[in-house]
């Protein structure tokens, strides 16, 4: 009989698992500091190796203006509002509320695989200094190049000039005549400076560090002030460069592509272990309902759920319930469910070589590991937790329309934007050609202009190369955030590397703004009415679970533990 493997099928927490994530009253016996029993929930004890490590669970500088026995009592009170919480949580069945299935879930099979491609991949998978060496020099890195380019208008001219230097002509005089880029056109085409690889664009560098001094490229399309450009480049110089400048981009390729290599190995002997069977009817079933649906919700009787989409050998089986459930879980639309040739993209890809991951851990004993079951019970507990909060309090809360108009005008400094630095911004493929903007925005030439001249930020153009730098857009504009807010209003940065090369701006303004009383001003009034009512709610819903579980401290207890505490550390 194959062993179905379904989605919700996960929480169905065995008794030992339950008894560690409510281990309390665990200690060693009420003769040792461990078990020394310092307060009591119901039947359960809290000894004070309860309260040790929970404590340890507490972020580093929490509570520092406590004294070390006034925080053992603090940390006391909130153990016991944990404790009395998950009473109530096991007391309600939460572990069969949807929104704690998916989460807890989603953890269990995201450290599942996590630790077994640490253990089957990521240990196995080393570099020696000699496959190090190697990949230096066989990319090239070993050495740093000086490079001339001549900017054309159309692929015809470029060819053009392409036959009239493999004829002779003489490279800078026609850069200098002809190239349409003339910050280095007036030099003979000469970009300027050494250029080691990782200082160039990938695309770049993987067509220059195949040249020999000398040499030309073939005519390459670039953009170029929103247009396309087509350029010839010339390899003029090249001077030794150490392993230590690249050490680092060197070993993370090196070890990508062996993490690679040992992934499809794995994959491939897993295949051969687990011989994977695509159960067609339930296929062309679950595509035809997601065609039918024509954009409305799609629903399957619990027998169709249980029906087997995947098998993997002779003894497991992916129901399509759980397929389902997890291609929403990773937003995969019901359009794409509707298309046959993206389902099979979608389980080759995807959902085949993770479920063989997840069977291959499961069954080397990953699972049972102790680690691995630590985790599950914190996990577990934390989203019980959660759970229970969002079903008792938070879908109880609300906030009308007039209280968030009230609250937005009460409350004007929450609705204002964070400081926003302003900056006009120039990205550009080469450092040489940054460098030289900098010069010029710092000699005081109109940053507006050179933008929309140079910059090849995608979009950036519409709004003259400006950019709003703030704690949102950071993820954005992560480097040159962090340099721009240091610098005063008039003041020039960069260059810094960013993905599309690199990037020179112009510190324009810094500002904040209220933020007019409209829908998402709105939205966030309800939150924050929201957020405040489900805290005090949440504190008023705990104090009654205290009734309902009764409490009870021994002080005596709980001093005997910080006099214990504090002559071990002294």
């Amino acid at each position: 009989m194959p062993v179905t493997i379904w989605h919700h099928t996960y929480i169905r927490t065995p008794a030992a698992l339950l008894a560690l994530a409510l281990s309390i009253g665990c200690g060693e016996g009420t003769g040792s500091q461990n078990g020394l029993i310092i307060a009591r929930v119901a039947d359960v004890q809290i000894t004070a190796a309860d309260l040790d490590s929970f404590s340890q669970s507490i972020p580093t500088g929490m509570r520092r203006w406590l004294t070390p026995a006034e925080m053992r009592a603090d940390l006391l009170e909130s153990l016991i509002d944990k404790t009395v919480m998950l009473m109530e949580a096991e007391a309600e069945t939460i572990s069969e509320d949807s929104w704690f299935q998916d989460q807890f879930n989603t953890a269990r099979r995201n450290r599942l695989l996590n630790d077994y491609r640490a253990h089957a991949i990521g240990s196995r998978v080393t570099a020696t200094e000699e496959e190090l060496q190697e990949h230096f020099l066989k990319t090239r890195r070993d050495r740093a190049i000086r490079f001339s380019g001549i900017m054309v208008g159309t692929l015809e001219e470029a060819e053009q000039i392409f036959e009239e230097l493999a004829a002779g002509a003489e490279f800078h005089k026609i850069a200098n005549e002809r190239s349409l880029h003339r910050e280095t056109g007036e030099k003979g085409g000469d970009a300027g400076g050494y250029k080691l690889r990782d200082q160039l664009t990938p695309a770049l560098a993987a067509v220059l560090f195949e040249l020999e001094v000398s040499e030309l490229t073939e005519p390459l399309r670039m953009p170029f002030r929103g247009q396309t450009r087509w350029t010839l480049f010339k390899l003029t110089d090249e001077i030794p460069a150490p392993f230590d400048a690249s050490a680092e981009y060197v070993r993370e390729e090196v070890l990508s592509a062996k993490r690679a290599e040992r992934s499809a190995e794995v994959l491939d002997s897993l295949h051969q272990v687990y011989p994977v069977e695509i159960v067609a009817g339930t296929r062309e079933l679950m595509i035809q309902r997601f065609s039918d649906s024509v954009g409305g919700e799609v629903s399957f009787a619990a027998a169709e759920q249980a029906l087997p989409l995947l098998r993997l050998g002779e003894a497991s089986e992916i129901v399509l319930g759980r397929f389902v459930d997890e291609a929403f879980e990773m937003f995969i639309g019901a359009n794409e469910l509707a298309d046959s040739s993206r389902v099979a993209v979608l389980l080759e890809r995807a959902f085949i070589p993770s479920y063989l991951l997840q069977k291959a851990a499961e069954d080397s004993g990953l699972n049972s590991r102790p680690a691995f079951q630590s985790y599950l019970a914190r996990r577990r507990e934390e989203l019980m937790l959660g759970a229970l909060r969002r079903q008792e309090v938070d879908q109880h809360i609300t906030a009308s329309e007039e209280e968030a108009r009230e609250f937005y005008e009460g409350h004007p400094k929450k609705f204002t934007s964070p400081e926003t630095t302003v900056a006009v911004e120039i990205v550009v493929a080469s450092d040489t050609l940054a460098q030289e903007l900098k010069q010029q925005l710092q000699q005081g030439a109109d940053a507006v202009g050179l933008a929309m001249e140079h910059t090849v930020r995608p979009g950036a153009k519409h709004h003259e190369g400006r950019i709003n730098l703030n704690i949102y857009t950071q993820p954005f504009f992560q480097g040159v955030h962090a340099v721009a807010r240091k610098l005063e209003i008039g003041e020039v940065g960069g260059p810094v590397r960013v993905p599309e090369g690199f990037s020179v701006f112009f510190v324009e303004d810094r500002l904040t703004e209220l933020a007019p009383y409209n829908a998402e001003s709105r939205r966030r009034a309800i939150a924050y009415l929201k957020i405040d009512r489900a805290r005090r709610t949440y504190v008023s819903y705990v104090k009654g679970l205290r009734d309902r579980y009764p409490v009870e401290i021994f002080p005596e207890a709980l001093q005997q533990m910080s006099a214990r505490a504090a002559i071990s550390a002294g």
